[in-house]
């Protein structure tokens, strides 16, 4: 059927790479589908002559990432090593992260800093990852809220499907996001009800408190 349609190899995407599936089937790995592209493209042919799959958004996932390679890795402002740089996750270091993604060769997880998406690469497809993975333990409302405030899930349709496949409610969510805002430290009033530990964002120290 691809080969009818004029789809190349890389071009094939699995069901849980849909926004908004739910399927509790049994899932693949982020390798396992490259596989998958790889013997495809091999049969039908790559859309890129260069050999390398790029593939862009695969999946929402909702983990941890801490970083173990000595020298870190470079963080960018997009899914790709010719996205600008804008940092570096340093050894010892986590992130939050809500997206995988493979570019170049690579396989990338955006995490949100303040307003800002970041995107950093975890592994060349097909070896090992430059450091660990962990699930986040179920979370209340109030603390997906505060995640909310302080940029990690994004905005707009891409928040609420990210929440969806997270398996939160997502209006129950926005209900407290609405009843909750982010002051710099230095802002904060006496009378304010703060809600949350401190946090840093671009050098900046902020508080999350009732509004």
């Amino acid at each position: 059927m691809m080969k009818q349609l004029g789809l190349s190899g890389d071009k094939m995407r699995g069901h849980k790479e849909l926004p908004g599936n739910s399927t509790s089937c049994p899932g693949y790995s982020v390798d396992e589908l490259a596989n998958f592209r790889r013997e495809l493209s091999k049969k039908l042919g790559s859309g890129g002559g260069s050999g390398v799959v790029n593939t862009g958004f695969v999946k929402y996932e909702y983990g941890k990432f801490t970083c173990t390679v000595d020298d870190g890795i470079v963080t960018r402002d997009g899914a790709s090593l010719k996205a600008n740089k804008v940092g570096s996750l340093k050894k010892g270091e986590s992130v939050v992260y809500t997206d995988v993604h493979t570019a170049d060769g690579y396989v990338w997880i955006r995490y949100g800093v303040g307003t800002k998406d970041r995107y950093v690469p975890v592994r060349q497809v097909g070896k090992e990852a430059w450091g660990t993975f962990a699930e986040v333990p179920r979370q209340d409302n109030d603390a997906i809220a505060k995640e909310i405030l302080a940029g990690i899930w994004g905005n707009g349709k891409l928040r609420k499907a990210r929440i969806e496949q997270a398996k939160y409610d997502y209006n129950a969510v926005q209900q407290r996001v609405q009843a909750l805002k982010v002051v710099p430290k230095e802002e904060k009033k006496k009378n304010d009800k703060q809600v949350d530990r401190e946090f840093v964002i671009d050098g900046k120290t902020y508080v999350v408190v009732e509004k």
